[in-house]
């Protein structure tokens, strides 16, 4: 019986996006346990997957090169103390010390590349591609969840081509989330979903909103614009954000939410003006697959959701983005009722979690 390790910067984002993944390969008889950092989903992942959390020392985003070096020692007696067959990664410094470390473990690594991120724009991207195309070296599998990446991957000699696979996120269950209804509603509510990070767009919406309260007038106002997200207590930016949202008057802000598949049955539209390095957003596959017509930009990851069911506009465009949002509060129900049928059929065809199973278990 082979074991696994999946190995990933935070808890919430395993239990979240991972948990079907980790369940199907135990189904298939493989011995599974997890490092990651402790954060408020450890526990709640230890009890709901019935399998081994080892607690991981990592700054998730901190560059100092002594703890940096601290990180990987941990990491090292980590793994020779789990000592699995197999090593899941996720996220940039599961990938380039796991890489860096299998120097010496030579165990078999399949790295996943969820989209770049902010550090792409940052002094050090130089010294993280470098790494990269040394870690990679010593990986068997890297996943890429869109073409842009991987083709960058490739391009920057950054990973050989034959290790590179593409899979659509980490897809979604398409007898879970179902389409409840393709009526236009008589509140007309648009959501947005996603972490606090200032690039995934939520200053241009809440822009777009209030342009949107001074142009339309009093027989257009059945709309509302609704926000969910976390903060990220370690970015300043996102700490900023959350107090923004918290007073504005523009967008209606709740916060974090793990109940967003019922929020999703209440909702119109949504809406995710992201500029951020995407690998393919979550709460997109989530929309689509619940019949849920999309505003999102033209980013790579995002535009994989897209297909006639919604509106595209460019990143950082709060003039695009206000037009996208008069367009769908004034769409037929002939047309609403097209784009939730075309969203439903792309999850179909795009976004089935079993094809992503399928991809995984052949590497294993």
């Amino acid at each position: 019986m082979k074991k696994i390790l999946i190995f990933s910067n935070y808890a919430w984002t395993i239990y979240n996006f991972r948990l079907p993944l980790i369940k199907h390969l135990i189904s298939q008889g493989f011995k599974l346990e997890i490092l990651t950092r402790k954060d408020a989903f450890f526990d709640k992942l230890t009890q709901d997957s019935h399998i081994p959390c080892h607690e991981l020392k990592l700054s998730r985003v901190g560059m100092n090169p002594i703890e940096e070096l601290r990180s990987i020692w941990h990491i090292y007696l980590s793994i020779k103390k789990i000592n699995p067959d197999v090593i899941l990664t996720f996220t940039i410094k599961p990938n380039l010390y796991t890489g860096l470390l299998n120097l010496i473990f030579k165990k078999k690594v399949i790295a996943n590349i969820t989209g770049i991120g902010v550090i792409s724009s940052t002094v050090i991207f130089p010294l993280v591609k470098l790494l990269y195309r040394i870690a990679l070296a010593k990986v068997n599998t890297v996943f890429f969840q869109n073409e842009e990446d991987l083709n960058y991957f490739v391009t920057n000699r950054l990973v050989k081509k034959n290790k590179c696979f593409r899979i659509y996120g980490s897809g979604i269950n398409l007898l879970k989330y179902v389409p409840n209804n393709t009526v236009t509603p008589d509140k007309k509510i648009f959501l947005m979903a996603a972490r606090l990070i200032p690039q995934k767009g939520f200053y241009e919406l809440m822009e777009a909103s209030s342009l949107l309260h001074s142009k339309l007038n009093s027989n257009q106002s059945n709309w509302e614009i609704v926000i969910f997200g976390a903060m990220q207590e370690d970015r300043p930016e996102s700490i900023q954000l959350y107090h923004v949202l918290k007073q504005s008057h523009d967008v209606t802000f709740h916060g974090y939410t793990d109940h967003i598949q019922s929020i999703l049955k209440t909702v119109y539209f949504v809406v995710l003006p992201t500029y951020y390095n995407e690998g393919i957003p979550r709460i997109l596959i989530e929309a689509i697959a619940m019949g849920k017509p999309i505003i999102t930009t033209k980013q790579k990851g995002c535009m994989d959701c897209y297909h006639n069911n919604g509106y595209l506009v460019s990143p950082r465009d709060v003039h695009d983005l206000h037009n996208a949002l008069v367009k769908a509060i004034n769409l037929s129900n002939e047309d609403y009722k097209n784009f939730c049928e075309n969203s439903r059929q792309l999850a179909v065809e795009k976004f089935d979690e079993n094809c992503i199973f399928k991809a995984y278990t052949k590497q294993l």
